[in-house]
């Protein structure tokens, strides 16, 4: 299953992606920083980089 998350690199989100991918999950993760696209991949998501209030992102 694909999976999009919001605020992974968070404690709780980024605890959701570790078990998504533990259970062979894809999972794409949203963050308004680029900053944080390393620590979403180390998690093993595919970082996406937008935000929602901003469409054009």
């Amino acid at each position: 299953m694909r999976v999009l998350i919001l605020g992974g690199t968070g404690l709780i989100g980024a605890a959701v992606i570790r078990e998504l991918i533990k259970h062979r999950h894809k999972v794409l993760a949203l963050s308004r920083s680029t900053r944080s696209m390393a620590m979403l991949k180390a998690l093993g998501a595919s970082p996406l980089c937008g935000d929602l209030r901003a469409p054009d992102t």
